[in-house]
């Protein structure tokens, strides 16, 4: 049986920079990146792909949006548009 995608660790919590790891049901893990970009305007909310430490794979985005997105508000984004 497969279940949703799992939140496994907050791996910052700042007013400015936020980033959370994740599971996906696939296995695959990413990690969800939420930045004050200035040069771009605001907020920048962004998936990639990652080892089970949050560490980023590569930095092509899975998904990104130009505004302020709560974590797993991305990743009901993320899993609507594509299966990782």
């Amino acid at each position: 049986m497969t279940t949703g995608p799992q939140k496994l660790q907050d791996l910052s919590n700042h007013e400015d920079n936020s980033k959370s790891l994740w599971k996906l049901p696939s296995g695959q893990h990413v990690v969800v990146s939420r930045v004050l970009a200035m040069d771009h305007g605001g907020w920048e909310t962004m998936i990639f792909r990652s080892d089970n430490q949050g560490k980023v794979k590569n930095f092509q985005e899975l998904y990104g949006t130009r505004r302020f997105e709560s974590h797993s508000q991305s990743i009901n984004n993320l899993m609507k548009e594509t299966y990782v």
